[in-house]
């Protein structure tokens, strides 16, 4: 299906905005019973990590930035996979033009995740900025 939008992208367009509003539906929600639901807050964590991933696959680097920060600041959020925050993080700000922000995110990395399998990722984008 992806190769038949790539010759409409008007319906490709369409598409993805549609995906993105469900995805930050999700995160609205997941927002608003994490009151009453001690899951909730992980699952809101979860969406809004997919919704930035939705934003870096969309080439919308800026819009991921925020959302990746936000998660990355808070310490509670998805901590078996704060590594892989991190290296999403430092990649949607080199790719966002941001390139002092990730060269210090992928030095927090390295310092902070030396072992990690995405330790090459980190490097290649350190390279890259």
């Amino acid at each position: 299906q992806a190769a038949a939008l790539a010759d409409k992208p008007a319906e490709r367009t369409a598409k993805l905005a549609a995906a993105l509003a469900s995805l930050q539906a999700a995160v609205a929600k997941a927002q608003e019973l994490s009151a009453t639901d001690p899951d909730a807050k992980t699952r809101r964590a979860e969406f809004a990590f997919e919704l930035a991933e939705a934003h870096l696959a969309a080439k919308q680097f800026k819009e991921a930035v925020p959302v990746f920060e936000g998660l990355w600041n808070d310490a509670a959020a998805l901590p078996l996979r704060r590594d892989e925050l991190l290296q999403r993080l430092a990649t949607a700000l080199g790719a966002a033009g941001r390139l002092d922000d990730s060269d210090a995110r992928c030095t927090e990395f390295l310092k902070t995740f030396d072992q990690s399998p995405l330790t090459p990722a980190v490097l290649y984008r350190q390279a890259e900025n």
